[in-house]
């Protein structure tokens, strides 16, 4: 019995140990083993020996049982690997109950094949992250595309697969700048012009001599002295340190780059030279150099700078409008800009000068950009004492060329100024030009009707004006708008004025007319630009007016804000600086003060029957000249009061009176010319014309039985133009 039971049980243990041989690790079900890469990195075909790098595998298992686990790993059976094994490690692996971390090696390392093991003890762990650097291997001269490392399962988790852990293709060579250079006849000095050479894969500039080329243009030729060539990647300057690389043609216009026979990967190179200048034959302008050699480089021309002369360009940013009659307006913006670098002459000056009508108002200190040292405008810069002009000598920096801008730059207009305003810049530093800055425009338009009018005639109707503000506002209140018609030219009645588009202002009540003079107040400004018509104009005009056109000048403060003397001085008083005297100055422009001018009449021929007339009186002489022709009085002229008395008789001769129209009644005396009727009585300072009063400063009077008339407001009334000589004692009249 117990011999039968002893057999059971060894058969028992036999079938257990059987089956214990014949069943596989101890591994969860649902374990899984996935390859991948970290990287792919381009080879380039017959790299030298162990010299190309291929990517990291990378081995991730769920849940790693315990065992050994073997796999085979092999490259493709032309490609060398270096004598240096690969690396397997753990990169991740979550220890559960105790495990271990699994104990990874590699072995069996052939040319181009190895083997790797992954040990795992007591427990398995999970989450487990393997990675697997390759060894340099020698791409052959014919491989292309995919490098692809096979993984044969030999035992345990580590199954089957394949990866691509590079790519072999021709290497490419990218030639940049770091930035451009600018040349000139004294060319640049090493390393100032520095190109970068970028490989997309080890080795892709050739360990040969011209590996790399650059020729420049006629003109120009290389200059090493001082070169160098540095691997970015880690700083070596390769022209020193073994195996040296050497930049070969100095004094050419090729520089061949030679690449030692280094062991380095995947690289950045950044080349520093220089460049002479043949001014005789070098062209300005754009450079540019073509780029070849045994290397597969790009782009096959590389534009490395210019070629400049010394020189500074001026220029305005921009052109503003300006209203003429205004002060402190914003001009555009000044630049004065260096071709290249100490193209300015430091130390000397540069002048800015406005046009005739044009002061200085503000002048900022200047931007300045680059090499200039800062630049201060102050009293000290002024020249003369129109205020039209300023000058400063720029200072050399640090920096490159540099640039200065005038920005919220303001200018005083006068009145009177119209079209294009420009800046000239001058002096001996470099700097000469002239910019348009700005464009100055009348504040009104102004138009009118020109009917002909006569000579010698009493209140002749003139054409309509017609004012049309530019914008709101040009009309200030509390201001007077003044008309001034030209020589002996007088307003006869107040004309018409009315508001005919928007809704500016006149005081009607307040305006005053004073011989040549029309001045109307100005009661409210426009919100909303507004048209004036001033209509029912009359002049008288005199005979010594001119055939022609009659101009209206167009003034007053209400237009002429620069010579308001009501504005002006707190103006000035304000400014931090003043580019002009202003002690006692009330005007900015006191000789410009005409807005604008129109013709509303143009005078004709003498009215009918009318004749020119010329005559001259000697005080205390009877004899006169009329017309040019001698006659004798039978009294003399004398001067009382400041005014010459002459016999009625003869003043309506000299006035071209006929005789008969000359009458006397014993008191007064009246003369009568065409249209015209004046009187004048004998003790009385009114003078009746047309049967318009008209008070005198002295009054006719009775000498030696003959009636006395003061001359000049008799000839006045005429129409005539009388002149005094005081050294002569002559009074002349023509008419």
């Amino acid at each position: 019995m117990y011999k039968i039971r002893n057999k059971k049980f060894a058969l028992l243990l036999t079938i257990v140990f059987v089956l214990t041989i014949m069943m596989p690790l101890a591994t969860p079900a649902s374990a899984a083993t996935t390859y991948d890469k970290l990287t792919t990195p381009t080879v380039v075909p017959a790299s030298p020996a162990a010299n190309a790098v291929l990517g990291t595998i990378t081995i991730k298992i769920d849940t790693l049982g315990v065992g050994t686990h073997t796999a085979l790993v092999s490259l493709p059976a032309d490609f060398v690997a270096a004598a240096v094994p690969p690396v397997l490690a753990v990169a991740k692996a979550t220890q559960v109950g105790g495990a271990t971390t699994p104990a990874v090696t590699t072995a069996g390392f052939a040319a181009n094949e190895f083997r790797i093991d992954v040990v795992q003890t007591v427990n398995p762990a999970t989450d487990v992250l393997l990675t697997l650097t390759l060894p340099g291997v020698t791409v052959p001269s014919d491989a292309e595309g995919d490098i692809v490392a096979t993984i044969t399962g030999l035992g345990g988790q580590l199954t089957g697969g394949s990866v691509v852990v590079g790519k072999a293709s021709s290497g490419a060579v990218t030639v940049s700048l770091v930035d451009t250079v600018t040349l000139t006849e004294n060319g640049l000095a090493a390393p100032g012009l520095q190109i970068t050479l970028s490989e997309n894969a080890a080795s892709a500039v050739k360990k040969v001599a011209g590996s790399v080329k650059f020729t420049l243009p006629k003109g120009y030729t290389w200059d090493t002295a001082g070169a160098t060539a540095v691997r970015v990647n880690d700083g070596t300057n390769l022209l020193t340190v073994a195996p040296v690389w050497t930049l070969a043609g100095t004094g050419t216009r090729t520089l061949s780059v030679d690449r030692g026979a280094d062991v380095i990967g995947k690289s950045i190179f950044r080349l520093g030279v220089g460049i002479a200048v043949d001014e005789t034959e070098a062209k300005l302008g754009d450079v540019s150099v073509t780029v070849s050699g045994s290397s597969s480089v790009s782009p096959s021309s590389l534009t490395i700078g210019s070629y400049k002369e010394y020189g500074v360009t001026v220029a305005a940013k921009s052109v503003e409008e300006v209203i003429a009659g205004r002060y402190a307006q914003e001009i555009g913006k000044i630049e004065m800009k260096e071709a290249i670098t100490d193209s300015l002459y430091y130390g000397r000056a540069i002048t800015l000068e406005l046009p005739a009508g044009c002061k200085w108002a503000n002048i900022p200190a200047p931007k300045i950009e680059g090499g200039i040292a800062a630049i201060a405008i102050g009293a000290a810069n002024v020249v003369g004492t129109d205020g039209r002009k300023i000058k400063f000598s720029p200072a050399d920096a640090a920096g490159g060329k540099g640039t200065i801008t005038f920005e919220d730059l303001e200018i005083d207009v006068a009145a009177d100024f119209s079209g294009d305003i420009k800046v000239k810049i001058d002096g001996t530093a470099g700097a000469v030009g002239e910019v348009l800055v700005a464009k100055a425009v009348a504040p009104i338009k102004a138009t009118a009707e020109k009917p002909t009018v006569k000579i010698g005639v009493q209140g002749q109707e003139a054409g309509t004006i017609t004012l049309v503000e530019g914008a709101a506002e040009t009309f200030k209140r509390g201001k007077d708008l003044v008309l001034t018609a030209p020589l002996n030219v007088h307003w006869t009645s107040d004309p018409t004025v009315t508001v005919t588009e928007g809704d500016l202002e006149f005081d009607l009540k307040a305006v005053q007319r004073n011989g040549r003079v029309l001045t109307i107040p100005v009661k409210a400004d426009s919100v909303v630009a507004s048209t004036v018509t001033i209509s029912n104009i009359k002049f008288t005009i005199d005979r010594t007016v001119p055939e022609g056109p009659v101009k209206i000048a167009i003034a007053g403060n209400a237009l002429d804000e620069v010579n308001d003397i009501l504005l002006v001085p707190a103006e000035l008083a304000a400014r931090a600086v003043n580019f002009y005297p202003i002690v006692g100055v009330t005007q900015i422009f006191p000789k410009n003060d005409v807005v604008a001018a129109v013709v509303n009449a143009t005078v004709g021929t003498p009215a009918p029957g009318d004749s020119m007339m010329a005559a001259s009186f000697v005080i205390g002489a009877k004899t006169y000249t009329l017309n040019g022709v001698e006659a004798t009085m039978d009294v003399v002229p004398y001067v009382k009061d400041g005014r010459t008395y002459l016999p009625v008789r003869y003043v309506g001769y000299a006035l071209g009176v006929a005789p008969e129209n000359i009458l006397w009644d014993g008191k007064t005396a009246t003369l009568v010319k065409g249209d015209k009727v004046v009187q004048v009585s004998v003790g009385s300072k009114a003078m009746i014309v047309n049967g318009a009063t008209i008070n005198l400063d002295v009054a006719p009077e009775l000498k030696d039985g003959r009636t006395m008339l003061p001359f000049r407001w008799i000839a006045w009334a005429f129409g005539a133009a009388v002149d005094w000589d005081a050294a002569t004692q002559t009074v002349t009249m023509n008419l």
